[in-house]
């Protein structure tokens, strides 16, 4: 071997090395822009759909209000392209709420190649229980919005009418509106994923069955921390999901515990 055979030796491995190492990266990026860009795709496709539909499911969004100021409720704009960004609006709403279960499907199609069997096992059945239960919250945000709408606007929230209170004429912003909808409803369903978080935690050894017994106020301030980040800001939607994610607490708790006393019970004695 010559001298310079022997001095671009050390050289080409080195690069051989390198080569090798980005290899792996450069197909990681590949998946990971392959998935971002399906995740978009799904999302212009909603958008595109809700648009031309956006009419009637404007209709839907505004059902609360009807039920909280009876038929002569009224939305406002000040804004002469107002009721065209309605429209962009109900359809954006409308893409990130039916969208997200895809999107959902897009990162675990990233990740799951890197895991192991055992792991892609135990998250397989929590990625169909995703989709159920977020849509689950986001219909219950729905039908609970008419009553936060009711408590706000014409209930204990309301000031009093009097002979001495000049009276206030409730005609909300479109924008607003919607907005307060979206809130509500999307807060819910990503609210009514704890019970998943849980069980992951759990399954994965992270967190044992007794310690969230025994921490169970901890995760009653965590709910009612997560509603005043998630809910709108008003204390009448924010107790709306505190309470349900309480229960949703207990009942996974219930579950957990079951599941745990049954694995037991199927273990051979001795």
């Amino acid at each position: 071997m010559t001298n310079a055979e022997e001095a671009a030796g050390p050289a080409a491995e080195e690069h051989d090395e390198v080569d090798e190492s980005r290899a792996p990266l450069l197909s990681h990026l590949e998946e990971l822009r392959t998935r971002l860009i399906r995740s978009v795709a799904i999302f212009i496709l909603v958008f595109v759909a809700a648009f031309f539909v956006s009419d009637r499911l404007y209709q839907i969004m505004t059902v609360p209000l009807h039920f909280a100021l009876g038929p002569n409720a009224r939305l406002i704009t000040t804004e002469v392209t107002g009721q065209f960004w309605v429209k962009v609006e109900v359809a954006s709403y409308s893409a990130l709420i039916v969208g997200s279960p895809f999107i959902v499907n897009q990162l675990w199609l990233f990740v799951a190649p890197g895991l192991y069997r055992s792991e892609r096992k135990l998250l397989k059945p929590y990625l169909f229980a995703t989709p159920v239960l977020f849509a689950a919250g986001v219909t219950m945000g729905y039908f609970l919005m008419p009553y936060a709408l009711k408590a706000l606007l014409v209930g204990p929230f309301a000031l009093v009418d009097s002979k001495t209170t000049i009276p206030i004429s409730v005609t909300p912003d479109v924008h607003k509106y919607l907005t307060f909808a979206k809130q509500m409803m999307f807060g819910f369903g990503i609210s009514f994923l704890f019970p998943i978080l849980m069980m992951v935690l759990v399954q994965s050894g992270v967190l044992t069955v007794e310690q969230l017994r025994k921490g169970r106020r901890y995760a009653i301030t965590a709910a009612f921390l997560l509603a005043t980040l998630l809910a709108p800001p008003d204390v009448s939607s924010q107790l709306m999901l505190a309470l349900p994610l309480c229960v949703l607490f207990e009942i996974t708790l219930l579950y957990l515990r079951y599941t745990r006393r049954g694995k037991a019970a199927a273990k051979p004695a001795g």
